[in-house]
């Protein structure tokens, strides 16, 4: 028997439901979304395809390449590791084996963000305009629906998350679901997912900023120790950080067990990208590096832009509070992303997506939704 949350024989088919009566904005948000979409052909023909065929020099999605190139030697090779401690290719890997080529993979994207967002528009109180136009903002979303890549399943689990964390009663299967989905995308993703459940299960429900604290603590305390276990020497990566002197001066505070007093330092850089760098706005070094490498010079500085607006406008309305399901979610994530030597903002991806939805919604709607709500 099909589960309730996912459909009932009183729910619209998908016509009705977008030819029901709508908002001016609901329209306005759709015809967008047709323009966006025709973008997205152009811009896959124009620049993606001839840079899969290597027609072209320019780095146009955020390890599309890299996984081509894994998932083409994962078939000869028939003994690859799809999921690991150092990577999870499962998705973009069976992506290949399935559709074969770049134009289906970005037919099936589509078909995701489609779902993400009737998704979305399921939770209640959902202004889907609000959700889709900062969904669009957001200039990751042009790779995530282009190239083969992890962050539309980042997306599609983020908002599955949200779907799950907003629901009065959570099923087992909802969870399976978000689960799955966020598997393909990023181990860490379940990883995060499992420690909020944690928290709203009995250790932390009614005292969350102590389960906070302690987990600043034990990153404190794990990450010295992990370089000296492992035997890894901590300043054997500087040098990839040479254009970043902040970056490599954080890290040594945190090899002396000083995360707690860079912690917020650096969930900025990693909301922030290269934006916060003096040398990004540097003209001719921008330009040079941007002939060759369009994603990490342009499109994805453009996405920290979206994260910084949107994370800034839900810190001031107060959506960031811990005894708020997606608050506290999106702040554990972000501590846990901010743990590693580098930055890496596409990580966040998926909470942008959850903080999108917060947003669309009312905001006294959270308050006081505290963990283990309504069970």
């Amino acid at each position: 028997m099909l589960n309730s949350q996912f459909y009932s024989p009183n729910r619209p088919s998908l016509s009705i439901w977008l030819l029901r009566k709508r908002r001016a904005s609901e329209w306005l948000f759709f015809a967008t979304l047709i323009v966006y979409i025709l973008f997205c052909i152009f811009f896959y023909f124009q620049y993606v395809e001839p840079w899969i065929a290597g027609e072209i020099q320019t780095r146009i999605g955020a390890d599309s390449d890299r996984y081509w190139e894994y998932a083409k030697w994962a078939q000869d090779s028939g003994d690859a590791r799809l999921i690991s401690l150092t990577g999870n290719f499962l998705g973009p890997v069976l992506m290949v084996r399935i559709l074969r080529n770049g134009f289906c993979i970005m037919g099936f994207n589509l078909i995701l963000f489609a779902i993400s967002l009737k998704v979305a528009a399921s939770i209640p109180k959902v202004k889907i305009a609000v959700v889709g136009f900062l969904f669009l903002a957001n200039a990751q979303l042009l790779l995530a629906l282009t190239t083969l890549n992890k962050e539309i399943f980042a997306l599609l689990g983020g908002v599955l998350t949200a779907k799950y964390l907003y629901s009065e009663k959570r099923s087992k299967l909802m969870l399976a679901v978000v689960i799955l989905v966020s598997a393909v995308a990023r181990w860490e993703q379940v990883a995060i997912l499992i420690l909020f459940l944690v928290f709203d299960s009995f250790l932390f429900r009614r005292r969350p900023w102590l389960g906070v604290l302690i987990l600043v603590a034990a990153i404190t305390l794990i990450y010295p120790f992990a370089f000296r276990i492992l035997g890894i020497d901590p300043h054997a990566l500087d040098w990839l950080m040479e254009d970043a002197p902040t970056l490599i001066w954080i890290n040594t505070v945190q090899q002396a067990f000083g995360f707690p007093l860079v912690v917020i330092l650096k969930i900025f850089m990693l909301l922030t990208g290269q934006l916060h760098s003096p040398q990004f706005y540097d003209w001719n070094k921008w330009w040079d590096k941007f002939i060759s490498d369009a994603q990490n010079w342009l499109l994805l500085p453009l996405g920290c832009l979206a994260y910084t607006i949107v994370f800034t406008v839900a810190l001031y309305t107060k959506r960031m509070k811990l005894n708020r399901p997606v608050g506290l979610f999106c702040v554990l994530t972000l501590i846990i992303c901010a743990a590693p030597p580098f930055t890496q903002p596409r990580y966040i991806y998926a909470i942008y997506t959850m903080i999108c939805i917060d947003l669309a919604r009312p905001r006294e709607l959270g308050e006081g939704h505290t963990l283990r709500h309504s069970r």
